[in-house]
């Protein structure tokens, strides 16, 4: 029978691993639910299917979760319960809505870009225009140190991506100038590139609020603008601006391990296509 001493043996090896802190938050949460639910039940190989059917039942129904938080909570226990040797690998998660990402067009990002004022300007339109024009998740982000910055050719080191996983990433060169601008108001030997007023590395929530007040004064703050926002505005105005760049360009850059996740970049919304087949057609004709 699984108990926490299962679960407190997964999340040590998950930190010995290198996931990131948030990453192993999330799953003691998700795990340490999963394992009150299944106290008083002899879970099987053969009924563990049976069991996580009913308990997504349970979250979509008792605790009124959103099919994608369901998805990515029965993730995670199948990830657990494959690693205590329990065959749920046919374990199916809810299938979700086939809808195009919430993203900002350029002229509303240029407004967000400029948007930040006060004693903390400088840093706030740093962080904004990295995670647009680097499409960095916020917790890629937070991570980041002053080493990792290369000025010479706009590119970025990130050391722990999503699962642990280094890859190179790439910027623009407005936003190497504002690192730079940021960089040379602070006197400080911390390594972090981001940090609060003590001199701390930025948590997620705190960036996450620099977003939401940045929007607020560009007037965006009803498109409900987030870091990850930012991060499909920048794959979707990359695919469909006049000169696109591919879709394993983009992959690349996001670093999304299979290329189907990207796909749904390429999903945009009906009034953006019409606009665009009709200025094709303009074009065309030479008007």
């Amino acid at each position: 029978m699984l108990n926490q001493t299962n679960l407190k043996s997964y999340i040590l090896e998950l930190e010995d691993n290198g996931r990131s802190p948030n990453t192993i938050k999330t799953y003691k949460f998700y795990l340490s639910r999963f394992i009150k639910y299944i106290e008083d039940l002899d879970i099987t190989s053969e009924n563990c299917r049976d069991i996580i059917n009913k308990y997504k039942s349970y979250l979509l129904r008792s605790r009124e979760l959103a099919p994608s938080s369901v998805k990515t909570e029965v993730e995670v226990i199948k990830r657990f319960l494959i690693h205590e040797g329990y065959d749920c690998q046919k374990v199916e998660t809810p299938k979700l809505p086939d809808k195009a990402p919430k993203y900002l067009n350029p002229e509303d990002v240029a407004k967000l870009l400029e948007a930040p004022a006060g004693i903390y300007e400088t840093r706030d339109k740093a962080i904004l225009s990295l995670l647009y024009y680097s499409g960095l998740r916020v917790s890629e982000l937070i991570q980041l140190n002053k080493e990792d910055v290369n000025f010479k050719d706009a590119s970025i080191q990130i050391k722990r991506g999503k699962g642990g996983i280094a890859r190179a990433g790439f910027t623009h060169k407005t936003t190497i100038e504002k690192i730079g601008l940021m960089l040379a108001g602070r006197n400080d030997e911390t390594p972090a590139l981001f940090i609060n007023r003590d001199g701390g590395r930025l948590s997620v929530r705190s960036v996450q609020r620099i977003v939401k007040k940045a929007s607020v004064r560009a007037g965006l703050q009803d498109k409900k603008v987030s870091p990850h926002v930012l991060r499909h505005s920048i794959a979707v105005n990359l695919l469909t601006m006049d000169d696109p760049l591919d879709i394993k360009t983009i992959q690349q850059l996001l670093g999304h391990r299979s290329l189907n996740t990207t796909m749904i970049y390429t999903k945009i919304n009906d009034n953006d296509l019409k606009h665009r087949v009709q200025g094709a057609y303009d074009r065309l004709n030479g008007i």
